[in-house]
């Protein structure tokens, strides 16, 4: 069966896998970067794997800073583009959770608004250099679920939002650094 662009059968059958042979679900993502100038960055490579198999992903995606923080304003600043990869995966999640509901939406949009103090990114220890607060607001269009079952579905996608959770819970961050020498011109 079909329901907001899904196939919730082959939902199904992913759920049963996974909870039938858990490693399945092992997934292990990587994005890289290129610096191209001042604050400009691109994307420059991706990869998903998983369960062992590979899957080389083409990431198109260019980020910047806003002008008035010294940036050539080419592209959404790393903090927009998390907010934006939080609204992305529960948007998905939304869509899902309501597609297996069999809930029909119409329309969907997703606001993430983020705080934070940019005086720590200057480095006084006293200010966090990241987000102190995120909210999330959706606005829905269907005819299949009330306010309730509307916020009870935004519940169950945050909850099960990769994005999010990593964001609520954290997560263990190992830096490293490999040294190369400069190409030649």
């Amino acid at each position: 069966m079909w329901c907001n662009g899904l196939d919730t059968d082959e939902i199904a059958v992913f759920g049963r896998q996974l909870t039938e042979d858990p490693g399945s679900g092992a997934i292990r993502l990587r994005t890289g970067t290129r610096w191209r100038h001042g604050y400009a960055v691109d994307a420059a490579e991706g990869a998903i794997e998983v369960a062992g198999a590979h899957f080389p992903r083409t990431p198109a995606v260019v980020s910047d800073r806003p002008a008035v923080f010294g940036g050539g304003d080419t592209g959404p600043a790393p903090g927009e583009l998390l907010l934006t990869a939080l609204a992305a995966c529960v948007t998905g999640q939304f869509i899902e959770h309501a597609a297996l509901r069999g809930c029909v939406v119409d329309e969907l949009a997703v606001v993430c608004e983020g705080d934070l103090d940019a005086r720590g990114v200057l480095a006084p220890a006293e200010v966090r250099p990241g987000l102190s607060a995120v909210r999330i607001t959706l606005e829905v269009a269907t005819d299949d679920a009330d306010e309730a079952a509307l916020e009870a579905l935004l519940t169950e996608a945050v909850r099960t939002s990769p994005v999010a959770d990593t964001l609520a819970a954290g997560v263990a961050l190992t830096p490293g650094v490999r040294a190369t020498a400069p190409e030649a011109a």
